[in-house]
C-alpha cells in the first residue's frame, strides 16, 4: 500500500513540478542558467529565446498534468475502494502519456528556441 500511494504522490508531483519550473521560466521568473529548465545552446543564447522555447514547451505541458493526476486519483480511488494496490493498466498508460507529453513539450520547446536564435542571429 505504501508503493501504491508513493507512486500516486510522484505521479502527480512530477508533472506539476515541471509545469511550475516551465512556467517560471517562460514568465522570465526564472533566469537562463545551467542547472533547470530548457538547456540547450539554443535556449541558452538570449534571454529571448530562453522565454521563447519555455512558452511553447509550456503550451503542451497541460496534458502531462492532467495525465499524472488523473492517474494518482485512480490509484488513490483503488486503493480506498478496493483495498487492492493493483490499480490497473489505465495508470500505466496515463504514465506513459505524461512522460510523452513531456518529452515532446521539451522538443518543441528546444525547436522554438532554436529558431528565436537563427533569427536574432547569435550563431
Amino acid at each position: 500500500m505504501t508503493a501504491a500511494v508513493v507512486q500516486a504522490v510522484m505521479m502527480s508531483l512530477v508533472p506539476v513540478t515541471v509545469y511550475l519550473v516551465v512556467s517560471a521560466a517562460a514568465s522570465g521568473r526564472l533566469p537562463r542558467n545551467r542547472w533547470i529548465g530548457l538547456r540547450t545552446t539554443a535556449s541558452l543564447s538570449s534571454g529571448m529565446a530562453w522565454r521563447a522555447g519555455h512558452a511553447v514547451a509550456l503550451r503542451r505541458l497541460g496534458w502531462s498534468v492532467f495525465a499524472g493526476v488523473a492517474g494518482a486519483l485512480l490509484i488513490c480511488g483503488n486503493l480506498l475502494f478496493t483495498d487492492s494496490v493493483r490499480a490497473g493498466f489505465l495508470p500505466l498508460g496515463l504514465v506513459i502519456m505524461m512522460l510523452v507529453t513531456i518529452f515532446q513539450a521539451g522538443a518543441r520547446g528546444v525547436q522554438a528556441a532554436a529558431l528565436v536564435e537563427a533569427a536574432s542571429g547569435h550563431r
